[in-house]
């Protein structure tokens, strides 16, 4: 009699991992895929190009080495634990600093373009003319983003959709700044020259102020 329980008991616990372990698999590769999209399209806007399934392999293999490698350093069953939770964060955690870096480049390389652009437009050179000697003769990530902008607008997009766009892809209140001044100076019809001259001081004064307040917030 009890084998015969014995019998049913582990007949049921087969039959029920037979149906869910499908299941629980189609679930976990359909929320990686999604997951994958979302990453890939992250490192799109970074100018960062890897085919899809190597994103795929690294966010379904990173939890499983991280199991493996906690199970071996901390030679207990907690180590899997920890190596299955940490495994599908830290990738996000890199991917977050990768794009915080990327932002920061951007900032610090703004007031050299833009002392560019003035000189290209004293120099007799349209905004667009100026713009693609800015993708040009400036290094990345400044490049890479506005020849994007260029590349846009030559396919007719209209160039505020541009900025538009470049304002999404890199979050900064100076190039919110910047694109709001360069659209109403072009509506207006204003001096784009003496434009790009006032965001300089602007954000450089902005920058200093920044730095007091950090400095004196550090101190306090």
């Amino acid at each position: 009699m009890l084998n015969i329980i014995l019998l049913l008991i582990f007949s049921s616990i087969a039959y029920i991992a037979y149906r869910l372990i499908p299941y629980i698999t189609e679930r976990y590769y359909k929320s990686q895929n999604k997951r994958m999209e979302k990453v890939a399209k992250e490192l799109d806007q970074m100018f960062i190009f890897q085919e899809r399934h190597r994103i795929l392999a690294l966010f379904m293999l990173t939890p499983l080495c991280l199991a493996v490698l906690g199970v071996v350093l901390f030679r207990h069953p907690l180590g899997l634990l920890v190596g299955l939770i940490l495994g599908p964060i830290l990738p996000k955690i890199f991917l977050k600093n990768m794009s915080i870096l990327r932002r920061n480049k951007f900032q610090a390389q703004l007031v050299d373009g833009l002392m560019l652009l003035s000189s290209s437009l004293r120099a007799g050179l349209s905004l667009n003319q100026a713009f693609e000697v800015l993708a040009e003769e400036m290094p990345a990530p400044l490049n890479e983003e506005f020849a994007l902008v260029i590349k846009e607008n030559k396919m007719g997009v209209a160039f505020d959709d541009c900025l538009l766009h470049l304002r999404k892809r890199i979050p900064l209140e100076d190039l919110d700044l910047i694109a709001t001044a360069v659209n109403i100076a072009r509506e207006t019809g204003g001096n784009l020259t003496e434009v790009f001259d006032q965001l300089v001081v602007t954000i450089r004064d902005k920058k200093k102020l920044e730095d007091r307040v950090r400095t004196l917030t550090v101190q306090g």
